[in-house]
């Protein structure tokens, strides 16, 4: 191994560079390909808590809000954009039904790769939103935050300008921006380094091939840091109170995240709601007894949160912050919320958190529903539809339970083949491509035509077709849709297609004389 760097702060290694790297050259791929989590923080159940929690928040502020302002959401590095695809569709439909609250809102998804935000600005599914004026896209950077300039608009959001509060939605992104990590050892505090090494002295991450290994090790000052030379108050007290109550242990510092709270809550002019989505200790007993951090990695790397360091800096700012009561099992989801009156009871805000976290926590639901799927062969059909009602029919999970639904809706009562067809046209409106592998509109297609709506499955036939490509499973499931519509050339049509893919299909050779004869007849 080659040392490339030793002996450097942790916030300010190179190793921020090299991620920034990764996501830049790797672009939307890094979510449709590179495995970058994405599941539980992109479904249905956390859009739909985000969403109730920000309807609390702008009922909590209506009195201090300008009516000819928007309220903008502003979604800190929104990756696949899937996210915020299943947010607006939540919010839209709650503000419908609150005309008490502020109507005018703009979503911004920001990135910082230029690839990311041109895939966001082609996507139809984007486009009905952009149109509406409720969607716009901007570059910013987390590593230096500065005003952002919306690239539909074009106009620029800075703390000059007489905003409304912010909401700002950070999933999966605060792991992967600079940390300090410090060591706590008789009462005092002791700066950790690290030195990163690699298997290559050439670094070319960006290379297709690349399959260059990188080594990171941490070591601790031998000399305690002065808390006295720590520019930010309210952190310097907070690390003194670490200093004073945790016994031996290593704790990070999230700076980067603590200058992005500041920069948005300024942008807010002192109102501001953060929904933070990821892994980390949100209680001051979790920090006890931690060894060097570590780093987990799935294409990029990530560092854990110190969402209890986030929570006390907030409330050392006048903000309120809530956690999870219990230890997550999964993604800790966090809210910090400055602008309320000090002192008050429960905001509306909270009040939505502790129904949508505390007691129907995404976390919980993405961790028993996996467990779930995982039995699907076994389960009966009120057990399926039991596990897509709990997903709030997340159109991957529909995709996993077609075998199973397949099997079970022929003798399916009427009423639950009513309930598939309405939770199939609700998984459709949610569907968001990225590029994955999996042929969505294929397995609604059977679906559809198992329950006997054989123009509705020709349409996603058709869909699973431009999509995805001719196969030969498409096309013969296209002749046998067209075949109940009584569309006899159609149907000789895609069988002639389907064995020119195919010459071996034995349905499709089956099926051809008997048509052709059919249609020869004039049927």
């Amino acid at each position: 191994m080659y040392v490339l760097e030793s002996d450097a702060l942790l916030s300010r290694s190179m190793l921020w560079r090299l991620q920034r790297t990764f996501y830049t050259d790797q672009g939307i791929a890094a979510w449709s390909q590179s495995r970058v989590p994405q599941s539980v923080t992109t479904s249905p159940n956390i859009a739909n808590a985000y969403a109730r929690i920000a309807l609390g928040f702008l009922r909590d502020i209506r009195g201090a809000l300008d009516p000819d302002q928007p309220i903008y959401f502003v979604e800190l590095g929104a990756g696949s954009g899937r996210f915020g695809f299943r947010f607006l569709k939540v919010f839209s439909h709650l503000l419908q039904n609150h005309p008490d609250v502020h109507q005018r809102f703009v979503y911004v998804m920001t990135d910082a790769s230029p690839t990311v935000l041109e895939f966001w600005r082609d996507n139809p599914r984007l486009r009905p939103f952009v149109d509406a004026g409720h969607l716009d896209f901007a570059h910013f950077d987390l590593l230096d935050p500065a005003p952002m300039q919306l690239l539909i608009a074009g106009a620029t959001l800075d703390a000059r300008g007489a905003n409304n509060s912010i909401v700002v939605i950070a999933n999966y992104i605060f792991d992967s921006i600079p940390q300090d990590a410090v060591t706590i050892a008789d009462r005092q505090l002791f700066a950790n380094r690290v030195t990163v090494s690699a298997s290559s002295p050439e670094l070319d991450l960006a290379a297709p091939d690349s399959k260059v290994r990188i080594s990171i090790n941490f070591s601790t000052d031998s000399m305690p840091l002065d808390l006295d030379e720590e520019p930010d108050a309210a952190l310097r007290r907070i690390l003194q109170t670490y200093r004073e109550r945790l016994p031996s242990t290593t704790l990070l510092v999230p700076r980067a995240a603590i200058s992005c709270v500041n920069f948005f809550r300024n942008l807010g002019g002192g109102k501001a709601l953060f929904l933070v989505g990821d892994f980390g200790d949100a209680h001051e007993d979790e920090l006890a007894n931690h060894g060097p951090p570590g780093f987990g990695a799935n294409g990029g790397f990530w560092l854990a949160v110190n969402f209890h360091l986030l929570g006390q800096y907030a409330r050392q700012q006048g903000g309120r912050a809530r956690h999870p009561r219990g230890r997550h099992l999964s993604l800790n989801i966090s809210a910090l919320i400055f602008g309320l009156e000090p002192g008050g009871g429960a905001s509306q805000a909270e009040l939505a958190y502790a129904d949508t976290v505390d007691l129907h926590g995404p976390d919980e639901l993405a961790v028993v529903h996996r467990a779930v799927a995982e039995r699907l062969p076994d389960l009966k059909l009120d057990v399926v539809l039991g596990l897509l009602r709990g997903t709030g029919w997340d159109p991957d999970y529909l995709s996993r339970c077609v075998p199973a639904l397949l099997e079970a809706l022929p003798s399916a009562p009427d009423r639950l083949r009513r309930e598939m067809f309405d939770g199939i046209q609700q998984a459709w409106d949610q569907y968001y491509p990225i590029g994955e592998r999996d042929d969505v509109p294929f397995g609604i297609g059977v679906l559809l035509y198992s329950l006997e709506r054989y123009l509705e499955a020709l349409q996603f036939f058709e869909r699973s077709l431009r999509d995805f490509g001719e196969d030969p499973r498409t096309t013969l499931n296209l002749a046998m849709t067209s075949y109940r519509l009584e569309r006899r050339a159609e149907t000789l049509q895609w069988l002639d297609r389907t064995l020119q893919l195919d010459p071996n299909n034995e349905l499709a050779q089956a099926m051809r004389p008997d048509v052709a004869a059919e249609l020869a007849e004039g049927r």
